[in-house]
């Protein structure tokens, strides 16, 4: 019985998918600059290594994976040593990229240490691992054993993505201790590390590491296990199908389909465990040497090429791009219509015959609209002349496909079986009108598509994107140190003349490439060139639709000037110049750009879409430089800058100061599409620094962990000169775009992105002998990283648990919304002071933010604070009897204020005299005021109607109350109103000696049906639902005209009847009633009450009956709005 279960654990764990096959397999790519000198201790050592490390691989991944096949790329400078060279090598294609880049040169912050280029967030591979030889050679300071730990983690990190368990020393987001109550804690995802790892069952998640703050506080081997999980779940569920169905296997058959059986012990039934001295098999390693690079240019001819000068534009850009292809390469062509033609077979290039080769490039386009791609991209492979997939000989060559086909051929699923089935590079130049979405497919994994957006008439920016996909193809490809450092587009002037200058840096002046560009080649009569010294270059070259400079060897560095002369139109012409170099010197500033979309593309509401730019001198990276990307929108959309950072707050940018500048981008139109990137870095008007470190600082291997907190660690930095560089990243497709829908007759973006995560939260200080603390982080986007986010929600709770993402909403403590700051721009520093609940308790604090959506971003990295409070000192004279025992009845008294502090009594008695000074002081001032106050109100009648509006003048003294019933008009009239000895008092004699009425005496006759019928009909329907409407009546201001106070607080706070002030002006008729300052009460419930204490609208008169009331106030317009006191709404 226990044999069944020991086979099927083994069969389970020996199913590898093609996928895992990736992570058995590691190429290496020595650097030409490694000396031939020490060869041969050089591989050994990288041997013994990899030997090393294939133990801890296999036990890091629970024996789910171990390497088995290294392929090694030797140097062409070790050609000439044929000690060097193993017996078992062979010649094949030099590849793009390599697993590890074993180099002589040091990282200038890690020193030897190997370190992995980590750019993106938990679980993406690294681009590379960066091995010194002096890791390997060194074997005074450290062990194999040491070094093969080191390997092991560096190895991880560049096949999954995993971080660093432990803090850094000085590291403000993943620090090396922290402080927790009156503990301070080592800030470590364990006790103690098996083989450089934390161990799964006794894993601190909650600690702020970079790997737990990143992965969602999984550890390492965690991260790894549900990786390897998800790539065998297929295949293993097909193989325990399989052996269900099988017949029963027999013990012998059992221990024939184990490795090594002795190394096996059974325990239990289902449970195996693996012995440590298990032999793993040992590694094959693989040698090449290069051979001269193959491109294969596919070009298509079909009717299509001839749209938007496409073909001449094309014809144009591949003269320069033959031209600076690298030496001793070959070239092919093929060209394809209805059929594919091989017009130029693979051919040596010399300095001598590329003008002959780019001479075979068809001059015209076919008319035939009619292309076959599979039959292009047969010949193409063919061409090609590589290996299968399966073959151990390396990459193949480089294929480079144009093509302008709208359609999707029906036999395209062939033609992609075709191109994955080789390790080609395939790279796909088409143009954004004449596409077929599916092409993305034929680059695979190692290819790049590029799409040109063509702008209507705009030939100029069609040259400019076309010439930057093959200097970025030569980059990529042809391992061409070619950088863009100058662009612009400029318009001629009234003597047809555009003038501009560039700097030419020091240390890229090699073969310099100055080209000018108009719509029309004819249209350019003159282009020089001056540089520093004066010289002028006067003779460009014009030729194959282009006008430039060609100047071989070391330029002069410096400022250089250009001046052109254009032939004189009716208009002026708008010419582009750019200029290209080659480094002169190792410390040239280089910069690389990608995303994080592969050839699959990315459904833009569900993945967000990042860009990345990495910007090194040598080995360098260069901090504080100012870079931004343009993406170019489908459809012709208008582009869309971001600005890249390098702030290592994890979202996305992982590591500041590594160099590596990233941004999120969220702008995406509705429709489906290709975006293009191009991104342009400089020194930031002198703010770019490159890092250094002391001698001897992080320059031994002895260290497991020697990348990266949230940020590099260095001694100090030196500043850059003056640099320029533009870099495409090539084409991501986007599947489905944003969704729109209009707001007021205007499209509007359905906001799907919630703001980016707070990682930087953390305690500012204390409030002294308080329970207040200043809690600081940096403000995150609306979108991601793009826009300003609309609010912040901080909650608090005495466990860690309750402010997890699943639980922050329903356990956390809500911190009022009164103490927390309105969210600035992105990136600036933002501080809230919130209360502790109560002394003596680790609380602890985390942070989300909301956009006006309503999206919410992940919760931010959790502080505790804790306040403590002492007990007090009992006096002597205290009797002990008295004292309740704690159990029963815990207290907790105050410090006593003592006199130790001189200066601290001498404030708080200054503050206490103070305090009673200014509160005799509001005293005298409100007495004063309620005398001015009562003076007011006996001056006024206030049994007497028509008291404002008498003692605002009203004409004759007389005023009129216009009362509109079922149509009819009945005035009501008060002679005698103003006359202070008049017996005839208000039409409501019970309430008389408490109201005043205000009214409009122009409100009469016609004018004032006209008005009040309009204004019924427009009243709001929050006012209809009060009582004793009347359907159309109003009283104002007869004298003044003006409405009265529009102060919200004069309005009730229910929401069933509270309308703005601007609703006031539209609603019916109303009488305004002054409040009785004696009692608050609600006079739309008097006619409900029992008792007659104040009136019943039974009282009022037949035409009043159903009047709409108001409550005012007697002097209420004289008063401070702040001052005025709260009136209900009747």
């Amino acid at each position: 019985m226990y044999k069944i279960v020991l086979f099927s654990a083994v069969l389970a764990t020996s199913v590898i998918s093609a996928d895992i096959n990736n992570f058995e397999k590691l190429t290496v790519q020595i650097s030409d600059d490694v000396s031939y000198k020490n060869c041969n201790q050089t591989l050994r050592q990288l041997e013994n290594v990899l030997h090393e490390s294939n133990r801890l691989i296999y036990n890091l991944t629970n024996g789910r994976v171990h390497l088995t096949d290294i392929h090694v790329q030797l140097p062409t400078s070790w050609s000439a040593a044929s000690h060097c060279i193993p017996s078992t090598t062979i010649s094949a294609p030099a590849w793009p990229s390599a697993d590890i880049h074993l180099t002589p040169v040091e990282h200038p912050v890690f020193g030897r240490q190997p370190w992995s280029l980590q750019y993106d967030g938990c679980g993406a591979p690294a681009k590379h691992l960066t091995l010194p030889t002096a890791f390997l050679v060194a074997t005074n300071e450290t062990n194999n054993a040491t070094k093969a730990e080191t390997f092991a983690m560096e190895w991880a990190r560049l096949k999954f993505g995993v971080f660093p368990e432990s803090g850094f020393s000085g590291d403000n987001l993943y620090p090396e201790s922290f402080t927790e109550g009156l503990e301070t804690l080592e800030n470590s995802g364990c006790s103690q590390k098996v083989q450089g790892f934390c161990p799964t069952g006794d894993y601190a998640e909650d600690m702020p590491t970079k790997q737990n703050i990143l992965c969602n506080r999984k550890s390492i081997r965690a991260v790894i296990n549900e990786k390897l999980e998800s790539l065998t779940a297929t295949t293993a569920t097909a193989a325990s199908a399989s052996t269900n169905t099988s017949s029963t296997p027999s013990p012998a058959n059992i221990s024939a389909k184990i490795r090594d059986p002795a190394s096996f012990t059974v325990q239990e039934i289902g449970k195996v465990t693996m012995s440590s001295q298990f032999e793993l098999p040992p590694l094959n390693f693989h040698f090449q040497l290069p051979v001269r690079q193959r491109f294969v240019i596919v070009l298509e001819r079909t009717g299509s090429m001839g749209l938007h000068s496409r073909w001449a534009m094309l014809h144009s850009e591949l003269f320069r791009f033959v031209s600076l292809l690298p030496d001793a390469a070959e070239l092919a062509i093929v060209t394809f219509g209805s059929e594919a033609e091989l017009v130029l077979a693979p051919t040596l290039l010399t300095q001598e015959n590329r003008e002959g080769i780019y001479g075979r490039i068809p001059r015209r386009h076919l008319e035939d609209e009619t292309s076959c791609i599979k039959c292009a991209v047969d010949l193409g492979l063919k061409t090609l002349g590589t290996a299968s997939i399966t073959d151990v000989n390396g990459l193949g060559g480089t294929m480079i496909l144009i093509t302008a086909s709208a359609a999707k051929p029906s036999s395209f699923e062939d033609t992609l079986k075709l191109a994955q089935a080789t390790n080609n590079q395939i790279h796909v130049v088409a143009f954004e009108k004449s596409i077929f979405y599916e092409a993305r497919h034929l680059v695979g994994e190692t290819g790049t598509t590029f799409i040109v957006h063509e702008k209507h008439h705009d030939v100029i920016g069609g040259a400019l994107n076309i010439s930057d996909i093959f200097t970025s193809i030569l980059r990529r490809t042809g391992k061409m140190e070619i950088e863009k450092f100058h662009e612009e587009q400029k318009i001629s002037d009234e003597t047809s003349t555009v003038t501009g200058t560039f700097v030419v840096e020091e240390n890229l002046r090699d073969n310099l490439w100055v080209q000018i560009a108009a719509p029309d080649e004819d249209d350019i009569e003159m282009f020089e060139l001056t540089n520093p010294a004066g010289r002028v270059f006067e003779f460009p070259k014009y030729e194959h639709g282009l006008v430039y400079f060609k100047l071989a060897g070391t330029q002069e560095a410096g400022i250089w000037s250009y001046r052109t002369r254009l032939f004189k139109k009716d208009q002026n012409i708008r010419v582009s110049v750019q200029v290209h170099a080659q480094p002169s010197h190792k410390d040239s500033f280089a910069l690389d750009t990608w995303t994080n979309i592969d050839h699959e593309g990315v459904n833009a509401l569900q993945t967000p879409v990042k860009i990345f730019a990495r910007l090194t001198s040598h080995a360098a990276p260069v901090m504080d430089a100012e870079v931004v990307a343009t993406i170019h929108r489908p459809y012709g959309a208008e582009p869309v800058t971001v600005v890249l950072r390098d702030a290592g707050t994890g979202y996305p940018d992982i590591t500041a100061g590594d160099g590596i500048y990233s941004a999120y981008f969220t702008q995406f139109t509705s429709e489906p599409g290709f975006y293009t990137v191009t991104v342009t870095a400089t020194n930031k008007n002198g703010t770019a620094r490159l890092p250094r470190v002391q001698k001897n600082v992080n320059s031994t291997a002895n260290s497991t962990e020697a990348c990266c907190g949230s940020a590099m660690t260095f001694s100090y930095t030196v500043p850059v000169s003056q640099f320029t560089r533009h870099s495409l990243a090539g084409s991501f497709f986007v599947k489905e775009g944003s969704q729109f829908y209009l707001r007021q007759g205007s499209p509007t973006r359905n906001d799907v992105f919630p703001p980016s995560r707070v990682t930087d939260f953390s305690l500012a200080n204390y409030i002294d002998n308080s329970l207040y603390v200043t809690l600081k982080w940096t403000a995150p986007g609306n979108d991601y990283d793009f826009g300003q986010a609309f609010r912040y929600e901080i909650r608090c709770y005495t466990n860690r648990e309750a402010l997890r993402e699943e639980n922050f909403a329903e356990m956390g403590i809500l911190v009022h919304t009164s103490l927390i700051p309105v969210p600035e721009i992105y990136g600036t520093e933002q501080r809230s002071t919130v209360g502790i609940p109560w002394p003596n308790e680790v609380f602890y604090y985390a942070i989300v933010a909301f956009d006006e959506e309503g999206n919410r971003g992940l919760v931010s990295n959790i502080v505790s604070v804790f306040a403590e409070e002492k007990p007090s000192t009992s006096s002597e004279s205290f009797i002990a009897e008295n004292i309740i025992p704690d159990e029963h009845y815990p207290i907790h008294i105050s410090q006593p204020l003592t006199s130790e502090n001189k200066d601290t009594l001498i404030y708080i008695v200054s503050g206490v005299i103070s305090a009673i000074l200014v509160v005799i002081l509001i005293l005298l001032l409100a007495a004063i005021y309620r005398s001015s106050w009562s003076k007011n109100i006996k001056r006024s009648n206030s049994s007497q109607i028509y008291v404002k509006d008498c003692e605002a003048g009203s004409e004759n003294g007389k005023g009129q109350l216009v009362v509109n019933n079922a149509g009819s008009s009945t005035n009501w009239k008060d002679t005698d109103s103003c006359d202070k000895n008049s017996t005839r008092k208000s039409p409501i004699p019970s309430i008389s000696d408490n109201l005043s009425w205000r009214y409009d005496q122009s409100l009469a006759g016609v004018h004032n049906k006209t008005m009040t019928s309009t204004l019924t009909s427009t009243r709001p329907s929050s006012i209809q639902k009060n009582h004793h409407y009347a359907s159309n009546m109003m009283m104002t201001n007869s004298s003044t005209n003006s409405s009265t106070s529009t102060d919200s607080s004069m309005y009730s706070n229910d929401s069933e009847t509270t309308v703005s002030a601007a609703d006031y002006s539209l609603v019916a008729p109303r009488i305004s009633v002054m409040e009785d300052y004696t009692v608050y009460r609600d006079l739309s419930h008097l006619d409900s009450m029992t008792g007659q204490e104040y009136f019943s609208f039974s009282q009022l008169p037949k035409e009043l009956q159903g009047v709409s009331i108001v409550p005012y106030s007697p002097g209420y317009d004289m008063v401070e709005p702040s001052n005025r006191r709260h009136v209900s709404l009747v």
